[in-house]
Order: structure tokens, then C-alpha cells, then sequence
């Protein structure tokens, strides 16, 4: 059986993003809520969704609070954040004001063979991962440029050779990504502290949880992937995610068990065998003792 959780696919809900956005087949997907009086959310605000995107997100005005993958994040006016495929996102709060740029595409349309290599390891590196960054106001204006442009392009009903000129345009967004993450890192204050070798060991064990968490549920299955021990590696969980390595590992399992019940795709029994509980009656007491409710009434809805 496959494991797999509920998914957004953005392409498959059209609904969210074709009154002010344009597409370009399963590949590309531009929107924004820049003319309009309120934003609605690609995410859901009552669930965690699993992405099946990668996703771009460019703040014009007002915020957006999100929890990713455990972890908050809070844009404003001038942020840019990066969601890559997978990340299981839940928006929690959204200020009515929030202006949104949105670039929605798959891994599959990046044009990586006409992108050298330099650029494109450090695209890869970086966007990957949930990262945030605040742009210039320059660079807002370009970036609105270059998104008007697209559309523009996506919009010609009589254009036989969109998907050549889309990704020109496709290019010249991957340089400008990477440049923003040279213009990041070259300010003292974002260089990362090498010496602080505690919090890269704490960001490799949360990846590690996120890949591993539906198979593996043991501090020592970790902290040997690490190789440290498990006195050490909670240590340093505790000390800087303020909570244990089983808590967390068990809030990552949780957010893949409520995706799932939510997505109405599945039996409990298959859920449970998904992520690898002995027995549903055994995932019914893990899932209650972390949330309160039983699986059962948290499919059917608080």
C-alpha cells in the first residue's frame, strides 16, 4: 500500500486561482490577489495540507502567518517565501490587506538543462527548503515585472509558442532567485555560524524526522543518523526547539496522521498501516493522547 497522506495539488483546484491567475498545462501557475479586496489561502486554515507543489510566494502588503512543516513563518510587505514540495502547511492566521504574487510549478518544468550549473546547485540548495528572505523594493519591481510579463504571455489565446517563451522568462526568475540568496548571505548578520555546530545538528534532525517519521519513531534511529547519542541529541533539542526529540517526532506523525484523516482517502486501518502503527486500536491511543479526540471524530470534524 502506497503511503501517502492528503495532498494539495494547486493545478486540481482551479477554483482557488482562476478568477486572477493563468496556467501553463500541469507545469506553471501565476496568480495574485493584487486587484482584489481579500486573499484566500492556498493552504487550508482548519487542517494541515501536504504540498504537491512547489510554491513562491511574494508579499505585496499586510501578512500572512503559516506554520510549515512545524515550524512558524510570518511574511510581510517585501518578503519572499519559498515552499517546496512536500511541506506539509497550515495557514494560521491572514491579515485582510495581504497582497500575494503566487508562483505554483512543478520540479518537472524547471528547465535545468539550459541553466548552468553554479546556478542551478544553488537553486537547488536553497530552494528546497522553506526559506524566507526580504526583498529590496527593486526587486519587488522587477519580479512584478517579469510575473505581468508571464501572464501576458499565458493569456495570448493565439500564441502557438507560450511554453519556449515561458521559460526565457523561467531563466531569468531562476538567476534573480539565486542572486537574492548571494545578496542574503553576503550581509554578515545571515552568514551562517559554522562554529555553532548544535543548531545544524538540530535542523539535520528535524529533516531527518520529516523524511523518516512514518517508519521511524525512535530518538536512537536519529541520533545514530546522526552519530551522536540520544542523551546528546536531546540535549540539544531541548535546548533550542525548548521540547524532547520524541515530542517533536510524535507532532510530525501527527500532522501526517490529521492530513490523512482529513483527506477522507483512507480507512483508519489503512492510515495506521501507512504510518506503520502495529494496529489501528494502538494508533487510535497515540492519536488521542496527542490531540484529545480519537481519530474517528477528528476525520468527522471536531
Amino acid at each position: 500500500m502506497k503511503n501517502s497522506i492528503k495532498e494539495f495539488n494547486l493545478f486540481k483546484e482551479k477554483s482557488l486561482y482562476e478568477s486572477s491567475g493563468v496556467s501553463l498545462g500541469d507545469e506553471l501557475i501565476l496568480a495574485d490577489n493584487l486587484s482584489e479586496t481579500t486573499c484566500e489561502s492556498c493552504f487550508s486554515d482548519d487542517y494541515p495540507l501536504k504540498l504537491v507543489n512547489y510554491i513562491v510566494l511574494i508579499c505585496e502588503g499586510g501578512s500572512m502567518q503559516l506554520k510549515l512543516n512545524l515550524e512558524n513563518y510570518t511574511i510581510e510587505n517585501c518578503d519572499a517565501l519559498m515552499v517546496p514540495s512536500g511541506t506539509i502547511g497550515q495557514v494560521i492566521n491572514m491579515s485582510e490587506d495581504c497582497k500575494l504574487i503566487i508562483f505554483c510549478f512543478n520540479k518537472e518544468s524547471i528547465p535545468t538543462e539550459t541553466i548552468s550549473f553554479d546556478c542551478m546547485s544553488l537553486f537547488i540548495k536553497h530552494f528546497s527548503k522553506n526559506f524566507k528572505i526580504r526583498l529590496k523594493s527593486d526587486q519587488i519591481s522587477f519580479i512584478k515585472d517579469i510575473y505581468f510579463s508571464m501572464k501576458k504571455v499565458l493569456s495570448r489565446q493565439d500564441f502557438m509558442f507560450k511554453r519556449e517563451a515561458i521559460f526565457g522568462y523561467w531563466q531569468v526568475l531562476i538567476a534573480e532567485g539565486c542572486q537574492w540568496v548571494k545578496d542574503y548571505y553576503q550581509n554578515p548578520e545571515n552568514q551562517p555560524d559554522l562554529k555553532n555546530s548544535s543548531h545544524r545538528i538540530f535542523q539535520e534532525f528535524l529533516y531527518l524526522v520529516g523524511k523518516h517519521c512514518t517508519k521511524e519513531r525512535s530518538v536512537t534511529f536519529y541520533a545514530d543518523k546522526l552519530c551522536i547519542t540520544p542523551k546528546y541529541l536531546s540535549l540539544i533539542v531541548k535546548q533550542i526547539g525548548d521540547r524532547t526529540p520524541s515530542e517533536l517526532i510524535r507532532d510530525y506523525v501527527i500532522l501526517e496522521a490529521k492530513a490523512s484523516l482529513k483527506s477522507h482517502n483512507f480507512t483508519i486501518q489503512q492510515i495506521s498501516e501507512n504510518l506503520n502503527f502495529p494496529n489501528p486500536s494502538f494508533f487510535g491511543k497515540y492519536f488521542k493522547s496527542a490531540v484529545g479526540i480519537s481519530p474517528g471524530k477528528y476525520m468527522k470534524g471536531r
